[in-house]
């Protein structure tokens, strides 16, 4: 026979296994939710990856055309033909 305090004991720990219970739960559905945004986010990383070697490499090609833009502009030969043509012009 369990006496009145045995049984207050019992009805303790069987509340506090319930709420452990849920508390569990909950505690999985949160990492569960974590997992899905981690995934979401590692493939938004990569598409910014990508995004970010297609302007590296957009911008280094602009570069080279400007640095050879200007030493066609800056080249002997280029300036006497200029100089050449606004002679001519006038």
């Amino acid at each position: 026979m369990t006496s009145p305090d045995d049984e207050r004991r019992i009805e303790e720990l069987e509340s506090t296994v319930t709420r452990l219970r849920r508390d569990l739960l909950t505690t999985r559905d949160a990492l569960i939710g974590a997992q899905a945004e981690s995934a979401t986010l590692k493939v938004r990383n990569r598409e910014i990856e990508v995004r970010v070697a297609q302007v590296e490499s957009a911008l280094a090609t602009q570069t080279r055309l400007a640095r050879i833009a200007n030493r066609l502009a800056t080249h002997r030969l280029t300036k006497g033909v200029a100089r050449r043509v606004r002679q001519l012009r006038g």
